[in-house]
């Protein structure tokens, strides 16, 4: 049987790979068709996230769902209430993984304050069920950033990335000293997979995965040491600056920007080393989490290769 996936953006790409490496088929929830996605083992099939009978009809067959979709309005909510609904009216799909892929967001759940809203009703909603087997998966930042374009599916997105290749700019929010645990989208991918493979019943509400823990201090040294030919101008911003940029935001833009910028410098963009390791032991054993470091010397081997 297959895994479904709904969303077709970037981390879809690195999660179909891996499955189809893993000969796992894969459906895929999507609105429209891509055409990067017209490949063997894959089966696009449009749907309405509005209808639920829409996603019920299409997850029909599948074992377990997980969600990639992005969106920073109540929408998000709308789509996974019916996507938990739709996979509990199914013969066939147990397991359910939502779109969260953020920081520790069992000791803070709040941050960044623009995704509570629409992300703590879809949790509550899992929690209040017993249809579905399901988890959070916090994995920190995505450290694709550090990468050239050409490496990663994962788009730019300018200064709201701490790494700005494109523009040579370097964006630290606090510090720089503060520690946080960080990933690459493909080895998030693999975490994910291997999840669907272990024992039913075995999952928990939340699950930790860190290719490393480093500081963004560290994190620029080596992207200036990796691109030694680029003038890197770096800026540091300050708590204080960030609320008030918060406060003082004229779009939705800004406002979530600053808020990241919060989150990077506080506390819950680090893991608990011990639940890491734990988890890692429990679920993962065979998987090569890259360090940053890794990653950089990847593109060294493979130059024209998403890594």
């Amino acid at each position: 049987m297959s895994v479904a996936i709904a969303g077709s953006g970037d981390l879809a790409r690195y999660l179909v790979e891996e499955l189809r490496r893993a000969h796992q088929p894969v459906v895929i929830l999507c609105r429209t068709e891509k055409e990067h996605f017209k490949m063997s083992g894959v089966l696009q099939k449009e749907v309405d996230f509005k209808s639920v009978k829409s996603l019920r009809d299409a997850l029909e067959g599948s074992v377990a769902l997980v969600s990639v979709i992005l969106d920073y309005t109540m929408a998000f909510t709308e789509v996974h209430l019916n996507l938990i609904a739709a996979c509990q009216q199914t013969s066939t799909c147990r397991r359910f993984i939502p779109s969260e892929y953020g920081t520790d967001i069992a000791d803070y759940p709040d941050q960044p304050g623009f995704q509570f809203a629409n992300h703590e009703p879809v949790r509550e909603a899992l929690r209040q069920q017993h249809t579905l087997e399901w988890t959070l998966v916090c994995c920190g930042w995505l450290a694709d950033y550090v990468l050239p374009v050409r490496n990663r599916y994962i788009k730019d997105i300018g200064d709201s990335a701490p790494f700005n290749l494109s523009s040579q700019r370097i964006i630290i929010p606090g510090t720089g000293k503060e520690l946080l645990d960080v990933i690459s989208a493909r080895d998030l991918s693999k975490a994910i997979i291997a999840l669907f493979n272990a024992p039913a019943g075995g999952w928990e509400p939340y699950t930790y995965v860190s290719g490393e823990k480093t500081s963004l201090r560290r994190m620029a040294e080596q992207v200036q040491a990796k691109y030694a030919s680029l003038n890197f101008q770096i800026q540091y911003i300050s708590l204080n600056q960030l609320v008030n940029a918060v406060r003082e935001s004229k779009t939705v833009e800004e406002r979530i920007e600053a808020e990241y910028g919060i989150v990077t410098l506080s506390s819950n963009g680090g893991f608990d080393r011990n639940v890491v390791e734990r988890q890692r032991a429990l679920y993962f054993q065979g998987i090569k989490f890259r360090t940053v470091q890794e990653l950089l010397d990847e593109v060294d081997k493979h130059p024209d290769s998403i890594v």
